[in-house]
């Protein structure tokens, strides 16, 4: 049954909470500064911890797997200045609070030059001292060329920028999907506070404005640096007040058309996943589902379930529990070709885990892959560990 945990690792008090996770399995303890490579055997009550790589407090906030290479994104460094590493490279952000590689993606190759482009959100960035009447907390988005050594951010690629002052644009990205049927990945990018009453912008760029462009070109496309607003072909609203639409996203095709829907979390109030379908050119959400303890804070989707159909696993990581806080919930959303307007998510799961002490927050990260190598998809859930017996 879908929920039972065949195995856990367990770190010291001082890895702390907030873990990520990505392939088979790497796992990043910005607490203490590190990322740990994990040995997974099918079967076992545990998994073994092989070796770590130490950096400072912050190192290992974010992860992601680039032409086969480890990145590791470092928002909380230096005072939320924030660092990428990857492939022989550093990249930091410019000012305190930037908090550079809070959202890490790989888009794989989209300028045609045989190598991957890299996605990075800085969602607190407010552009000075660069770029003078840039909005405060405005955020952005870098786009890191291949052929990038070490720098800044501005040497690394064209920069991205909100349209408006604290709307925290970057604070998650997605490049793996082709969402205009071009035939090119396009690039994704929320603004959870931005748009009237906090309702929350989402951004797509075409990918086919960057294949064949070589990244070394100046303009590099339509990836001139510049505000997103300009560079985007659609944008879309959220259609909850205060619902922060744009906070994660996943691109799947889950009505079994042959074209992906954008599936948008909107972890304001008690949450909502917003379901778009960027080939009707429509802004509006062609479904919603409509949740607790802030739903949709964490996406993923695959076939978790093993029915041959996608699902889509959604957090709920501030779900509260009678008097127990932060308890956190993940479900498995399962759909049809039909989907429904709006529903609750009771009515939309078809499994789920609750977390059993307060704060242990299950759902504030959600990792899918197989891990343990017998070709179905596993579900990687970082929580805090339950206290002792």
């Amino acid at each position: 049954m879908w929920g039972d945990a065949w195995a856990t690792v367990s770190g010291a008090s001082a890895d702390g909470a907030e873990w990520a996770a990505v392939g088979d399995v790497w796992i990043g303890l910005p607490e203490t500064g590190a990322v740990a490579v994990v040995d997974v055997v099918a079967g076992d009550q545990g998994l073994l911890d092989v070796t770590r790589t130490l950096g400072p407090t912050g190192y290992g906030g974010r992860l992601a797997l680039v032409d086969g290479a480890l990145w590791v994104g470092s928002p909380a460094v230096r005072q939320n200045v924030g660092r990428v590493q990857g492939e022989n490279r550093t990249i930091d952000g410019w000012a305190a609070g930037d908090r550079l590689g809070d959202a890490l993606m790989d888009c794989g190759d989209l300028t045609g030059d045989g190598l991957s482009e890299v996605l990075v959100g800085v969602p607190g960035w407010s552009g000075a001292p660069r770029l003078a009447g840039a909005s405060a907390l405005a955020g952005a988005v870098l786009l890191v060329r291949s052929d990038t050594g070490d720098g800044d951010l501005w040497d690394a690629g064209p920069v991205w920028w909100g349209p408006e002052g604290g709307s925290a644009l970057g604070r998650a990205v997605a490049c793996d999907a082709d969402l205009d049927g071009d035939g090119v990945h396009d690039v994704v990018v929320g603004a959870p506070f931005g748009g009237l009453d906090d309702r929350g912008l989402v951004y797509l760029v075409s990918g086919a404005a960057l294949a064949g462009t070589a990244p070394t070109d100046a303009t590099f496309g339509a990836g001139a640096s510049g505000s997103i607003a300009d560079v985007a072909s659609r944008s879309y609203t959220g259609s909850i007040p205060f619902g922060w639409a744009g906070s994660a996203f996943a691109a799947v095709d889950l009505t079994g058309s042959g074209e992906p829907e954008l599936i948008v979390g909107a972890p304001g109030g008690a949450g909502a996943v917003l379901i778009y379908d960027p080939q009707r050119g429509d802004t509006l959400p062609i479904a919603t589902v409509v949740g607790v303890g802030h739903l949709g804070r964490t996406l993923g989707a695959g076939d978790v379930d093993g029915d041959g159909r996608v699902d889509v696993v959604v957090g709920s990581p501030d779900l509260d529990v009678g008097r127990s806080h932060d308890v956190g919930r993940v479900d498995v959303l399962a759909f049809a070709a039909d989907l429904p307007r709006s529903s609750s998510i009771d009515e939309r799961s078809v499994g789920n885990i609750v977390g059993s002490e307060p704060f242990q927050r299950v759902g504030a990260w959600i990792g899918l892959a197989d891990v343990d190598g017998d070709a179905a998809l596993d579900v990687l859930l970082p929580t805090r560990m339950p206290a002792p017996e």
